[in-house]
């Protein structure tokens, strides 16, 4: 109990501080902490019960204090070229692509212009081989930012603590190691020594497993295993947590203690304490061993102090020490607390120590006897299935229901392999592998492992839910927490109807969150690209969907699909592909296998184009008409208004049809959508030929609202087009630091001069307008900017 309610208070100020819920802490807090950290000792060993009240409010107020916010790296003028720079190193790993980590920019030289960001600043850092954790290394690498983001939504997001920039190193040239203490320059040595054994002596794909299992180094395993082990909810067997340091650190100080008692040495000193002494140093050790990945760190300190009390001879309580671990790891590493691993390792680990085992009653060679340990491991998966669900739904959108049944079947399994890649890497590193089978019997092991993880992945019904609003999230996280408190069933199904009702009228909400009479228009952030979400009550169309240039995370999956699943979208009226780029319609696959679609608007110049687009275009196309899809062009749109429940849509170019003479951007639509007196204008690509067209009838372009062309480009937003629209707001689509320069500074001030606001998704994420027919409301996904 005295830890669930600490984990409660601690999660709870984190998860307020976190989403937002939570004004910025003040000084009150720091004091409050500080008075409980000293009444909690001072009444210890007196007063047990004023000790759990203070530290509950010490573990919240320390939560709410050091939980880092949100903080958006400022990358103007980056441009990605060749620097100089000089890292910390983090956690890291490697795998057969190249190896990671993180590392915080201590100083940067500029070979290139614009090529710096400031010191300081938290990199994601790829190179072709590993830096040692803890070294001081210069190295020459270009900067980019890392892709994200960030749109307004009506769903609770858990922050992102990845580093926002990220560091290439430069192929060929090798870092220079400017400091290393002799301990983290042994460790980096023992993890390329016992990755290299690893690889010489297992085959694929156990290499990977075993990695993954004394590395911490997940992505070795190949791509489609790791989605089995993951559809089955066993992942956290392969993720280095506090399973992985307990299991190493206590086998490690069970054989010290056995051969401490079969020397003279016992009779003078206890082979326990001893042996728990060693424990406090090799826990560290074998974390940073592991890869330090934060439940691991939290591990290894709740097994130091574990270790620590035994060596003074005490009784140590698994509840108070993981407790004050939890509290003390956000404290001296505020960042770990939001990481998803350390949370879910936090929840898992609290839903397992409150587990009230019943008492085991009768003769224990009956029947019921023999049954009670399966009993008893179903009930803690239930219960660490309970534990993490809410929050895995909320980072994740799904969780695995085979996995009740699972963890109590793979759990052992899962358990063995630890300690046998143990004993296998330190068998290869002596040479002993032709004697000692560790080898062969390892991999025996591994392969039931995935066998079973695979069959347990194929028979997984899943359960998946739309992102969740902040009411969802509580409901069932009151759901979970009344299911695993010990009273009445009659209360429980109290509890846990009130539940499922807010949870439905929240539901009920969101679907009606959009007044009858209003017309919502959203500028996803989707990088460099273009996309926007037309929205009317029962009506909702989509235009471009973004696209990734030269491989990358795809913003239709990653952005588009997201907000569509978070608007509780399931059709789309008509998807407008403005012209065939890469960075418009490369996002449109994922849309047409998430939601419906009526039909698709192209200018016909994509299938005409389509071997210089190398195919991609067509499969588009294709695709769209195997799902059902009417592909319409402009002959049968120009010349006619569209509706789309209260708004009026009008296509203004390419009418009517695309002009043979002109590249794509030119041939991009151009849509004007009417809502009363309110009006939105959609530019595609164009650029100066296509806007001295247009501007031939000037009347015909006036709207509130344009959508910049050409993200900004040069070649377009001439002086004619912007007096002709006369926008009082205009949304410039692109990419953070872009290596395009967009919005380019020319098209910049000539938008200053013309329009009264301009905004960027780049600065401010995306961009919500909200049309009543008279009056435009205007929210963007950065706190602050309305």
């Amino acid at each position: 109990m005295l830890l669930s309610l600490l984990t409660v208070c601690f999660l709870g100020a984190l998860s307020a501080v976190a989403l937002g819920w939570w004004p910025q802490p003040e000084g009150w807090l720091l004091a409050i902490a500080m008075v409980g950290s000293v009444a909690s000792v001072a009444t210890l060993p007196r007063r047990p019960l004023v000790w759990f009240l203070t530290m509950a409010l010490t573990a919240g107020c320390w939560g709410a204090l050091v939980s880092p916010r949100p903080v958006r790296v400022d990358l103007t003028g980056l441009r990605g070229g060749l620097a100089r720079l000089q890292l910390q190193v983090g956690r890291g790993g490697c795998s057969e692509r190249g190896c990671w980590s993180e590392a915080e920019l201590l100083g940067c030289t500029e070979l290139e212009p614009q090529a710096c960001v400031a010191a300081g600043t938290l990199l994601g850092v790829a190179s072709e081989q590993e830096l040692a954790l803890g070294a001081t290394v210069t190295a020459l690498g270009k900067l980019s930012p890392r892709v994200t983001f960030s749109n307004p939504s009506e769903a609770t997001l858990w922050p992102d603590t990845r580093p926002a920039v990220h560091a290439a190193l430069q192929a060929g040239s090798r870092p220079r190691i400017d400091r290393v203490s002799w301990l983290d320059g042994a460790l980096s040595g023992a993890r390329q020594s016992v990755r290299r054994a690893l690889q010489d002596t297992l085959r694929a794909p156990h290499t990977g497993i075993a990695r993954a299992l004394l590395l911490g180094e997940g992505a070795a395993v190949e791509r489609t295993l790791n989605d089995a082990i993951r559809g089955a909810g066993v992942s956290h067997v392969l993720a280095v947590s506090g399973m992985h340091v307990t299991l190493l650190v206590g086998a490690l100080v069970v054989l010290v203690r056995w051969l401490w008692l079969r020397t003279p040495l016992a009779l003078y000193w206890e082979a326990r304490r001893v042996s728990a002494a060693l424990g406090v140093v090799l826990a560290p050790l074998i974390a940073r061993l592991c890869g330090a990945s934060p439940s691991a760190v939290r591990a290894a300190f709740t097994s130091m102090l574990m270790y620590l009390v035994t060596a003074l001879g005490l009784r140590p309580s698994a509840l108070a020490v993981s407790a004050l671990v939890v509290t003390a790891h956000a404290v001296i590493a505020p960042r770990d607390a939001l990481h998803p691993g350390f949370v879910l390792s936090v929840l898992a680990t609290a839903a397992l120590l409150t587990h009230q085992r019943p008492a085991r009653l009768g003769d224990d060679s009956s029947p019921a006897a023999a049954h009670e340990p399966v009993r008893a491991a179903l009930r803690e998966s239930l219960r660490a299935w309970l534990a993490t669900t809410p929050f895995l739904l909320l980072c994740f959108g799904q969780t695995s229901l085979v996995s009740l049944l699972a963890n109590v079947l793979l759990m052992p399994i899962g358990t063995a392999l630890v300690p046998l890649a143990a004993a296998h890497a330190l068998s290869a590193q002596l040479g002993l592998c032709a004697v000692v089978p560790t080898a062969a019997l390892f991999e025996l092991v591994s392969a039931a492992f995935v066998e079973a993880a695979r069959f347990c992945a194929g028979a997984d019904p899943g359960l998946t839910l739309p992102p969740l609003t902040a009411c969802q999230l509580v409901a069932l996280i009151v759901i979970a927490g009344c299911l695993m408190t010990d009273v009445s069933w009659r209360a429980r199904g109290v509890v846990v109807a009130a539940a499922v009702l807010a949870f439905g009228l929240s539901e009920w909400s969101l679907r009606r969150s959009l007044a009858a009479g209003d017309l919502r228009v959203t500028f996803l952030d989707v990088s460099q690209g273009d996309s926007a979400l037309l929205e009317a009550r029962g009506h909702a169309a989509l235009i471009d969907a973004g696209g990734s240039i030269g491989g990358g995370p795809d913003p239709g999956a990653l952005a588009v699909v997201p907000l569509l699943r978070a608007r509780r979208i399931s059709h789309l009226d008509w998807v407008v592909l403005s012209h065939p780029h890469p960075d418009h319609y490369g996002g449109l696959r994922a849309v047409f296998d998430a939601v419906s679609v009526g039909a698709l608007w192209d200018t016909g110049q994509a299938e005409g184009e389509a071997a210089e687009q190398g195919g991609a275009v067509a499969e588009l196309l294709a695709t769209a008409r195997a799902h059902g899809t009417r592909i319409r062009r402009p002959r049968e749109l120009c010349g006619r208004e569209h509706t789309l429940g209260v708004a009026r849509v009008g296509v203004l170019a390419p009418c009517p049809e695309f002009d043979l003479g002109r590249g794509p951007n030119d041939n991009s639509f151009v849509l004007r959508v009417a809502h009363g007196a309110r009006s939105f204008l959609f530019t595609g690509d164009i650029e100066h030929e296509a806007e001295t067209d247009l501007t031939r009838e000037p009347s015909a372009l006036r709207s509130d609202v344009l959508k910049v062309p050409h993200h900004g480009s040069r070649t377009s937003s001439s002086q004619a087009l912007l007096r002709a629209v006369s926008p009082s707001l205009a949304v410039v689509s692109a990419g953070r630091a872009n290596r395009f320069g967009h919005p380019h500074p020319e098209v910049a001030a000539r938008l200053a001069e013309h329009v009264r606001r301009v905004l960027r998704t780049d600065q401010v994420g995306g961009v919500q307008i909200v049309s009543d027919g008279r009056n435009l409301t205007v929210t963007t996904a950065s706190p602050g900017e309305t």
